[in-house]
C-alpha cells in the first residue's frame, strides 16, 4: 500500500500550477512627461519603474469603477498595480494574446508573493464574484448596500471583480490571469524585487544597468531559468 500522505508544505512544493512568485508585467501605454501625452514602450516603463523605485497605479480597477452605479466610491481608492501569481516557467503564456487591447510584453519584475502580503503592502488575491449567462444574482447582493457603505468599504473595493457575461452578452472573464493587487502606488518596487523578465538580447543591458538584479527571459525554458537564478543565489 502506498503511503501517499504529505504535509501541506510538501504538496505545495509538488504542484506545478502553484507559484510563491508574484509577476508584474509592462505594457505599452501613454503617459503625461512634462505635461505632453508621451508613449511609453513596455521597456520603456520597466526602466522607469526601476529608476523611480515605484510600481505606479495609474487606473482604476474592478467592479466598483462604475461611477453611475457607485456615486460614493472615490476613483483613487480603486487605482491599484496588477500582478499574476502564474507560475514563471507559464509567464510566456500572456505575451501576444490576441484581440487583447492592452497587450501583456515579456519585461517586468517577478516578488516573493509571502513578502508582499505583509504589511504595509498587503497585496491580495482578486475576489471574484460570477455573472452566469449574465446573471445578476451576486451583483445584486452589492447593490443592496446603501452608498454611504462603500466608503466604510473603501480600503477593499478594489479587490472585487467579475466574471461571465456582460450585459451586452459578451464573455468577461480574467480569472485565468490568477491576478492579485496591491492599492495605490507600490514603492520600493526596485529594492523588493527578486529578478527582472526582458528578451533575451535586452539582459545584457539591464543586468548592466541594475546589476543588483538577474534578468530572464520568459521564454527561456523552465531549466534555463532554474540554473540562472540558482547561480545568483535566487533560489
Amino acid at each position: 500500500m502506498r503511503n501517499i500522505e504529505r504535509t501541506i508544505d510538501e504538496v505545495r512544493g509538488l504542484r506545478g500550477d502553484l507559484s510563491t512568485w508574484l509577476v508584474h508585467l509592462t505594457k505599452g501605454n501613454f503617459f503625461l512627461q512634462n505635461g505632453v501625452r508621451t508613449h511609453f514602450t513596455p521597456e520603456d516603463c520597466l526602466i522607469s519603474i526601476l529608476n523611480s523605485d515605484t510600481i505606479h497605479a495609474v487606473s482604476e480597477v474592478g467592479q466598483f469603477n462604475y461611477k453611475s452605479w457607485y456615486r460614493n466610491v472615490q476613483p483613487g481608492d480603486l487605482k491599484a498595480v496588477c500582478f499574476t501569481e502564474t507560475p514563471v516557467s507559464e509567464i510566456f503564456l500572456f505575451v501576444g494574446i490576441k484581440n487583447k487591447p492592452l497587450k501583456f510584453s515579456s519585461y517586468g519584475l517577478v516578488y516573493d508573493r509571502e513578502e508582499l502580503t505583509q504589511p504595509p503592502i498587503f497585496a491580495a488575491p482578486v475576489l471574484y464574484f460570477s455573472q452566469p449567462g449574465g446573471s445578476q444574482h451576486f451583483l445584486n447582493q452589492f447593490n443592496k448596500l446603501e452608498q454611504q457603505h462603500y466608503t466604510s468599504l473603501k480600503d477593499i473595493l478594489y479587490l472585487f471583480d467579475k466574471f461571465g457575461k456582460t450585459y451586452a452578452g459578451k464573455d468577461y472573464n480574467f480569472m485565468w490571469e490568477r491576478e492579485w493587487r496591491i492599492k495605490s502606488d507600490f514603492a520600493g518596487a526596485k529594492t523588493r524585487a527578486k529578478f527582472g523578465l526582458c528578451p533575451e538580447h535586452k539582459i545584457d543591458f539591464f543586468e548592466a544597468s541594475f546589476p543588483e538584479l538577474p534578468f530572464v527571459d520568459p521564454f527561456f525554458n523552465p531549466r534555463q531559468i532554474e540554473t540562472k537564478l540558482k547561480a545568483r543565489g535566487v533560489i
